[in-house]
């Protein structure tokens, strides 16, 4: 859900290329507000699974459909 409603160009801020204009809070996913509390980061709440479930998550890529364009 998180991809589709912010629609994020890159997973983190590190992906970024060299004098991009959009900040990371707004291009990068993990430094996104989440979309169902605001005060979160997608970078938070992954952490807060790791820390839940002993398991060692990461986000390698994603990918977004858009029809109508």
């Amino acid at each position: 859900m998180q991809v589709a409603s912010m629609n994020p160009r890159v997973v983190s801020r590190d992906d970024l290329p060299e004098g991009e204009d959009a900040s990371a809070a707004e291009a990068a996913l993990l430094d996104q507000a989440y979309i169902r509390d605001n005060h979160r980061t997608i970078r938070d709440l992954i952490q807060e699974t790791i820390a839940k479930t002993g398991e060692n998550i990461r986000v390698n890529r994603f990918v977004r459909f858009e029809l109508g364009q």
